[in-house]
Formats: C-alpha cells, structure tokens, sequence
C-alpha cells in the first residue's frame, strides 16, 4: 500500500506543477488542491484497512459550554468502520502554528460535545516549532499530528515545484497505517 500512496502523491505534484502557477496568483488553489490530496491518501489509506472501512466529510452539529448556540463544523474526514465512528482526521498540505489552533479549537468543541473517538491532524510538511505542536497536543483535544513528508517547509523552496518534490516518507507512512490499524480495531462495526 506504501507504494500506491506515494505514487498517487507523486502523480498528483507532477500534475499540479504542469497547471497552476504563483506565478498567476494561484498559491491558495495550489494549497487547497494538495490539502484535497492528502484527504485522498487518508480515504485511500483508511478503506484499505477494511472491506467495512469508508470515510465521509460530515458536519456535525456541536453546542457551546452554556448549551444555548450551536454550530455545524467537521474536520475533513470522518473515519468509519461499518456504522461506527473510528476516528476524524484534519487534513493539510503543511501545518503552521495558526491551522493546528484552528483545528485543536474545532477538536475541543467535539470532545465537549462527547465524540470520544481518536482526532489526529495528517500533513505533507511541517511549518512549525515542534515546542508550539507539543503545546498544543498537551491540551489532550487532539491526539496525534503525522507528518508525511521530511523535513520542515520552505516558502522559497515549495514542494509543489518539482524541482523540491518531497516524497513520502515510508517510515511517515507506516506510522500513520499503525494508528489506522489501531483505530480500525477499536471500533467494532
């Protein structure tokens, strides 16, 4: 399996080299289309632990503290096995210290709201001091970051250029499988 995600991640850099540019002002499309990749490399990854396995990118309605608002948020996929909820996963093409906030609020209003399954955070790049991710994974809302790629972010040396592709890394991609693995088997369809 480590092969087809990597070569599904290579694939998909060498297409979006060839049609988007910064160039034209299209760094947020460029972004927003790799953070749709690495949804695709957790639905990929996560239906091949089961034939029961499939995730789907629901909203759920959570109240705040006071029970009185409410709002309707998600993270980018839900992970089931069968009808069971196994896990949620945000996904991004790099995780700075503004995203994982954004998530770990998002993550905070779920678990006051009693979802009790694992939440994790996976990216191709790191953007962030490992001392800020630790702060925030030490409030206990999120429970795990993965990392696919190695090495931390350069903005003058974008992976989505091909000439500084980053490739998954296996060890990056066993880690994430095991977690997987383990949220498959604490989830009973």
């Amino acid at each position: 399996m480590y092969e087809t995600i990597a070569r599904i991640h290579a694939e998909a850099h060498e297409q979006f080299d060839s049609s988007y540019s910064v160039e034209r002002g299209e760094g947020g499309q460029i972004r927003g289309k790799r953070g749709k990749l690495v949804e695709r490399l957790v639905d990929t990854l996560w239906c091949s632990q089961g034939e029961d396995c499939h995730t789907t990118t629901e909203k759920y309605s959570l109240l705040n503290s006071a029970g009185t608002h409410s709002r309707v948020l998600h993270l980018d996929c839900s992970l089931w096995r069968g009808d069971q909820l196994a896990a949620m996963v945000e996904c991004k093409a790099y995780l700075d210290f503004a995203f994982l906030q954004r998530t770990d609020w998002n993550a905070s209003l779920l678990r006051r709201n009693g979802f009790t399954a694992p939440l994790a955070v996976v990216t191709l790049e790191k953007a962030l001091a490992e001392e800020s991710a630790q702060f925030v994974l030490g409030d206990g809302n999120l429970d795990q970051i993965f990392y696919l790629c190695e090495g931390r972010r350069d903005h003058l040396r974008p992976m989505y250029d091909k000439r500084w592709f980053k490739p998954i890394e296996e060890q990056s991609y066993n880690q994430l499988n095991t977690w997987m693995y383990a949220c498959y088997l604490g989830a009973t369809s």
